[in-house]
């Protein structure tokens, strides 16, 4: 079933005028899906986070469309139709991914990232200040935490019964399912996270993936932070890092109704963020 929704979204977006296009980095190609927009704001870039793929922003994409250049959404590495390495590990999703960005954008950009993609974006924006014209990183993963505190955390995301997908689901989305909606989404949940790429990042990460402080404070560009007030994918001492780490220039918001995967459960909401930041 998710293939055949992934691929009906797929079909969705390029009817929207978003195009496949290849990029080539180091450990393999990513899929980009890439695409102009009927406004005037700079070209977006959107990251998604672990287990997710850039038929998952569709609803965020359509809100953005009007307001836009340009959008782009890749599909980084292991996910969506992008390469899987042979020999994956936890540094190649956000190393690949500032190599396809750097061959993909000319112009600075917003550049949007949740969850892992979140940490993606802060990563390339403190790398490459002069190719982001704003910031945006909702729930970013990448808080430093200690070995045991990290590993304890990322157990969360595996997903071994029925029941621990469940749980995931009850922690990814502000809202309260039906009862055959919630078993409908958990079993999907279940085989994104059971992917063996993505098990394979899983059992990689350790704290050489965290964020340095430096790394934070060091963003240059006007940075907003999402984080909504029913996040309970990450830890509120995860905010307290980013929040101690930021710059004074950065903006904190926590949206009502807004838990970890906004732009699936509110992509207008979200986007009505975006578009706030971008254009102020």
């Amino acid at each position: 079933m998710n293939g055949v929704v992934d691929w009906a979204s797929l079909t969705w977006l390029r009817s929207l005028g978003m195009k496949s296009r290849w990029v080539e980095t180091s450990r393999g190609r990513l899929h980009v899906l890439d695409g102009p927009g009927q406004g005037s704001l700079p070209p977006v870039v959107l990251l998604h986070g672990l287990g997710a793929r850039a038929t998952h922003f569709r609803f965020l994409v359509k809100e953005l469309l009007p307001h836009h250049r340009r959008i782009i959404v890749p599909d980084l590495l292991g996910h969506g139709l992008s390469d899987v390495p042979t020999d994956f590990d936890g540094v190649d999703v956000t190393t690949t991914g500032t190599e396809a960005l750097l061959q993909l954008i000319d112009e600075p950009v917003v550049l949007f990232g949740n969850s892992m993609g979140g940490k993606g974006a802060i990563l390339f924006a403190s790398a490459h200040p002069d190719r982001v014209h704003k910031l945006v990183a909702s729930a970013p993963a990448g808080a430093q935490l200690a070995h045991d505190e990290l590993r304890d955390w990322i157990s969360r995301f595996y997903v071994d019964s029925h029941q621990d997908s469940i749980r995931v689901v009850k922690q990814t989305f502000a809202r309260d399912f039906s009862l055959p909606m919630l078993h409908f989404v958990a079993w999907g949940a279940r085989k994104q996270l059971n992917a063996p790429t993505v098990r394979r990042l899983l059992d990689a990460t350790s704290t050489r993936d965290c964020l340095l402080p430096e790394q934070v404070q060091s963003l240059a560009m006007p940075t907003l932070l999402l984080w909504g007030q029913q996040e309970r994918m990450m830890e509120p001492h995860h905010l307290a890092w980013f929040q101690a780490n930021l710059p004074a220039h950065a903006r904190v918001e926590r949206p009502d109704g807004y838990g970890h995967s906004p732009f699936l459960e509110c992509p207008g909401l979200l986007a009505e963020h975006i578009l706030k930041h971008a254009s102020t």
